[in-house]
């Protein structure tokens, strides 16, 4: 029926946003070098689950090391873009490097 249709639709999206809250909350978790609290949020989840939470969560972490290095890309803070080049996550690593090879200097 209709209404049961709304009902799974509703409720999808009610997990999907339970899902994207979990994500963001282990990327703070992970921020603040808070282990267990990443441990426990990571356990919370369904097996069932795992896999769509392990996508929301990649996807949320590299948007947000995306807006990190950006941040630092308009201050001008080369020495945060060094940061994530040495000591940063592999993702860090990674797109912080791009950057920096792709950097034209002035000849």
């Amino acid at each position: 029926t209709v209404f049961e249709e709304m009902l799974a639709t509703s409720s999808s999206a009610s997990k999907a946003d339970h899902y994207d809250k979990l994500a963001e909350d282990l990327w703070s978790a992970i921020d603040k070098d808070e282990s267990e609290r990443a441990e426990s949020i990571i356990e919370s989840v369904d097996n069932d689950a795992m896999l769509d939470f392990g996508k929301r969560a990649v996807r949320f972490i590299c948007a947000k090391d995306r807006q990190l290095l950006s941040e630092a890309i308009e201050r001008k803070e080369a020495w945060r873009l060094v940061q994530m080049i040495h000591f940063g996550s592999m993702h860090q690593q990674a797109i912080a490097k791009r950057y920096v090879n792709n950097i034209k200097l002035p000849r």
